[in-house]
């Protein structure tokens, strides 16, 4: 039998933490939010081909209107949560706090579920890592090798100023 870990394992975990932010507490409103959020990985692209930039346009505006949505509900209930904390601080604007909370989920929701995901697998791959994982220090050196591997800025966009000649050819100048 196979398991998509990434699936069934690392999106969900990734899920279930940014709901604990959201004061989101039913399963329904995790599946949703979970929805948003794996839509939202278009939206990471630094160089979209137009229809790419589109479509991120779409899914960020949905889940603009999902965000305010959630901190219009935590304005109604007592601050228990880092939202409803953000939210009655009165510091913020309401808009301001769907933005902290739009980077957070944009830009943190995929990159902690890829690196649950090479985790897993590193761990169930590799006898060596199965060994490791079980101390605390060799479960914290092997996170902090995936991490890595999987930097929270999952695209670095480098453009070429000169022609550059590779083994394989050569890289124009200008190109990405």
């Amino acid at each position: 039998t196979s398991v998509d870990v990434a699936t069934r394992l690392s999106e969900p975990l990734a899920t279930e933490v940014f709901a604990g932010l959201l004061d989101v507490d039913d399963d329904a409103g995790r599946a949703l939010l979970g929805q948003h959020a794996s839509a939202t990985r278009v939206a990471l692209n630094p160089v979209p081909d137009p229809q790419t930039a589109f479509q991120a346009r779409v899914v960020m505006t949905q889940f603009g209107v999902y965000l305010a949505e959630r901190v219009a509900q935590a304005k109604e209930r007592p601050p228990t949560t880092p939202l409803g904390d953000l939210v009655h601080d009165g510091r913020l604007t309401d808009d301001e706090v769907a933005n902290i909370l739009s980077l957070s989920v944009v830009g943190g929701w995929a990159p902690l579920a890829d690196v649950m995901t090479s985790t897993l697998l590193v761990t169930l791959t590799d006898p060596a890592a199965a060994v490791q994982v079980k101390t605390s220090e060799g479960a914290s050196m092997l996170v902090e090798e995936m991490l890595r591997w999987h930097s929270p800025i999952p695209f670095v966009a480098r453009r070429s100023n000169d022609a550059v000649v590779v083994p394989s050819g050569t890289i124009p100048a200008g190109s990405m």
